[in-house]
């Protein structure tokens, strides 16, 4: 992933507090974004700044535009004309003297922020200094954003058969999806999953079986449907490590309870609680979400997804049912907590 930073300058303003602003900004960012591409100088033309993208050694998986001065769009149009890709456009809030400013950066945030507009392009903006406790902020969350949005364009998601009768919601269609977010589809039958699994000897789901006795309590290990569940875990993961699968989504009922006799909720807790998120019931916009709400913590903790079931205004409460449970409670609700903070969530 390379997030290429792009100074912007116009030396008919001052020029000497716009060089002193780069300074602490470029040395502010690179806290965050070890990795930055960056100039050595602010950019002062059109031509010097197409010369700089020109030779980048890749391309930008992101951008930000940082308004040192104004600048017309002459210089947003380079960028225009070569990426769609997420931006953050910064400004800095500047000293006025006499009510004279000196840098007039604000304005250049509105010239860049409508040429992008124009053109149906993604972005942010901030009004602030780089090197200030917000301004870290916005770019720690715009880097978790970016992160997580560049790993649902290499998603590949398995989809364990079809959606039962009736849940239509859960489908999608595919080209949309794959044009919108990059995400690839690869489906899987799950009559042949449960064969799959029924011909797995002990030594084969051991490590599946462990986890889950590690992780549910009064989980029997010798109870055929726990032996089930753990054989089916074991074929899951070999899809997902075969086929480099980020997600899932897989038919439930009524296959597991007529054709298999196991506890598909056990199964996607433990496959979601070991980072592969799966949705039931084939919806494949659940397990993009799911993908995209775990990404979002740097892919530390789990993320499940619930049906909305009642709605209660007088004590401003949401009842959700899953039948699927966050395994080991405590400790990953002490994780998730922890990875929210680092990347501005509200947990």
């Amino acid at each position: 992933m390379a997030i290429v930073y792009l100074p912007l300058v116009r030396p008919q303003f001052d020029a000497k507090l716009a060089e002193q602003r780069f300074t602490a900004s470029l040395a502010a960012l690179k806290l965050s974004i070890p990795d930055l591409v960056s100039p050595q100088k602010p950019l002062t033309a059109p031509a010097e700044l197409l010369a700089f993208i020109e030779n980048l050694p890749a391309d930008p998986t992101a951008l930000i535009i940082h308004q040192l001065t104004f600048t017309g769009q002459e210089f947003s149009d380079e960028v225009v004309k070569r990426y769609a890709v997420p931006t953050l456009i910064v400004a800095e809030e500047e000293p006025s003297v006499h009510g004279w400013l000196h840098l007039n950066a604000l304005t250049g945030l509105l010239s860049t922020a409508n040429n992008l507009h124009t053109h149906g392009l993604p972005y942010q903006q901030y009004l602030g200094g780089l090197d200030t406790s917000a301004g870290t902020q916005v770019v720690q969350q715009f880097v978790s954003s970016v992160q997580a949005y560049d790993a649902l364009q290499h998603l590949t998601l398995g989809v364990v058969s079809t959606y039962p009768l009736g849940f239509n919601f859960s489908g999608t269609q595919p080209n949309r999806l794959r044009q919108t977010f990059g995400v690839r589809l690869r489906h899987y039958s799950i009559d042949q999953a449960f064969k799959d699994a029924e011909q797995l000897a002990p030594q084969d789901y051991a490590e599946q079986l462990t986890y889950a006795q590690q992780n549910l309590k009064g989980l029997d290990p010798k109870d055929p449907r726990a032996i089930r569940m753990a054989q089916y875990l074991t074929v899951m993961h070999q899809k997902v490590d075969q086929d480099h699968l980020g997600a899932i989504a897989s038919r439930c009922w009524p296959d597991f309870f007529d054709k298999f006799d196991s506890a598909p909720g056990g199964v996607f807790s433990q496959l979601t609680d070991q980072l592969t998120p799966v949705a039931e019931e084939g919806d494949i916009h659940g397990a993009v979400s799911m993908a995209l709400l775990q990404a979002l913590t740097n892919n530390q903790s789990p993320a499940f997804l619930g049906d909305v079931t009642r709605l209660d205004p007088e004590d401003n409460t949401v009842t959700l049912w899953q039948i699927m449970g966050l395994t080991n409670f405590a400790t990953r609700i002490i994780r998730q907590q922890q990875a929210c903070t680092r990347t501005g969530i509200s947990a």
